[in-house]
């Protein structure tokens, strides 16, 4: 009984479905192609075969982006009228605090800042091209088996730095305690994986990983850089796509078509490189380069992918899974993908940006629990247990810290309740009531001050003029 006392839960914004969201389109478009999330040896998805497409990594960003361009310009059009009053109004909301609380620095409401100028939309590029090149990168270094060395809690750390950057926030007692709570214990646990083997697969930790792969043990250093600046860049984004929003007003459905067309012409350049470049399998390219036919390896190639779609065609045992990769994988994909990333840019919109931090632990903390109950009696070759224990209980901190500093958990001890959002909206509920009311004792104090003066002065008159009459 005394436990719920000093634990409560908080407010929950309608908006956290957003995050959700997040999460399931995710999972959804990765089953389209395997369960590799929740068994390392599946070799389907959600329609029983695994499509041409996988593995196709530079391929597949196409479709992603070109799902981007497609539904936002659909929606964009759909919903421009309509919701151009909206747009105005939820603005005008935020900026009187009603849904939400930051305030932009240094900024001035306008009629300019809705003129879309060419100036705003170069620097959207550049933002989505960051996110773009981020992404593809991060496909490249999850395939050297090396990312433990992501060290995800610098994205928090990043995440503050450009919020205090941009926006005018004041980060309370709770909310520091929280992330320090999640950057140290989160950081640690992440830190010690590092030095573990992952399975009994490879019995290599990370570092001899990297040492097999590069020659040199202190090769780390380097790719903990990269993976320190891909969060760095992640974070840009994340918050930069608020200002885009905020401050350019900047229409969300017009940030995801730029994502589209930079991500579509930066994939189509690689493509055509790697299409023609084949992998030189004795250095360290060889991890990557997965896309094969009998002219060599390549980490992506055009001519292969429609190759292997036409042997499925030809062959009448796979020519079904032919049509339901045109016509039903392929689609569903674009869906995902596009619904996946909406769930993202408008979860930014409405909500602080510190809160897609949250759907990291929610992701990955339930599917690697989903893992270990699947693989449970035949565990060791996919995960060990020290692995799972570490990682999985980094992202259960993670997610309690997130909820304090959210507020959906509020704790009420050592003050650290005090200025959460709804005991400062009580408080100054309270205090415009007393300043309301004192107003009104001070309003009838000044009337009854003047119905005086007004009897005194009509007394005097009275008086004046009775005296004036007698004489």
């Amino acid at each position: 009984m005394n436990f719920f006392k000093y634990i409560k839960i908080g407010i929950c914004s309608k908006y956290f479905l957003l995050i959700i969201g997040i999460c399931v389109f995710k999972f959804l478009k990765q089953s389209l192609f395997n369960f590799f999330q929740i068994n390392p040896f599946s070799d389907s998805g959600i329609f029983g075969f695994m499509p041409v497409l996988y593995g196709h990594f530079v391929i597949s960003s196409i479709y992603t982006y070109i799902s981007y361009i497609i539904f936002s310009l659909l929606f964009y059009f759909i919903s421009k009228r309509s919701t151009q009053s909206k747009y105005e109004f939820d603005f005008i909301k935020k900026r009187t605090g009603t849904n939400n609380s930051l305030m932009p620095k240094g900024f001035i409401h306008n009629q300019k800042a809705k003129i879309l100028s060419i100036k705003k939309i170069i620097k959207a590029m550049g933002a989505c091209s960051i996110l773009v090149l981020q992404t593809d990168f991060s496909k490249i270094m999850y395939l050297y088996d090396i990312s433990l060395f992501n060290i995800w809690t610098f994205t928090i750390i990043f995440i503050l730095f450009f919020m205090k950057k941009y926006f005018i926030i004041e980060i309370f007692k709770h909310q520091k305690y929280s992330m320090f709570f999640v950057i140290g214990f989160c950081s640690i646990l992440l830190i010690l994986s590092t030095f573990f083997p992952y399975n009994s697969s490879s019995e290599y930790n990370s570092y001899e990983k990297v040492k097999e792969i590069t020659g040199n043990y202190f090769a780390f250093i380097p790719i903990l850089i990269i993976f320190i600046s891909f969060t760095g860049m992640t974070s840009f984004f994340i918050v930069y796509s608020k200002v885009l929003m905020e401050i350019e007003m900047f229409p969300p459905y017009l940030l995801i078509l730029l994502t589209g067309i930079t991500g579509l012409i930066l994939n189509i350049i690689v493509l055509i490189f790697t299409s023609f470049f084949p992998c030189k399998m004795e250095n360290f390219l060889k991890s990557i380069c997965i896309v094969v036919n009998k002219e060599g390896f390549y980490y992506d190639n055009l001519l292969i992918y429609f190759s292997n779609l036409k042997s499925r065609y030809i062959n009448e045992e796979t020519r079904s899974d032919f049509f339901l990769e045109i016509f039903l994988v392929i689609p569903l994909y674009l869906i995902f993908s596009f619904l996946e990333y909406v769930c993202q840019i408008f979860s930014i919109y409405y909500l602080n940006p510190n809160y897609i931090l949250i759907k990291e632990p929610i992701y990955f903390g339930t599917l690697r629990l989903i893992f270990l109950f699947y693989n449970i009696t035949n565990l060791s070759p996919v995960l060990y247990l020290s692995q799972f224990f570490l990682l999985e209980f980094a992202e259960v901190l993670a997610f309690v810290g997130y909820l304090v500093y959210l507020e959906v958990i509020e704790l009420n001890f050592c003050g650290l309740d005090t200025n959460i959002k709804r005991k400062i909206i009580n408080r100054n509920v309270e205090e415009n009531k007393e300043t309301i009311n004192e107003l009104k004792i001070i309003s009838e104090d000044n009337d009854s001050d003047f119905d005086n003066e007004r009897n005194d002065d009509s007394f005097i008159s009275n008086n004046s003029y009775h005296f004036n009459s007698i004489n």
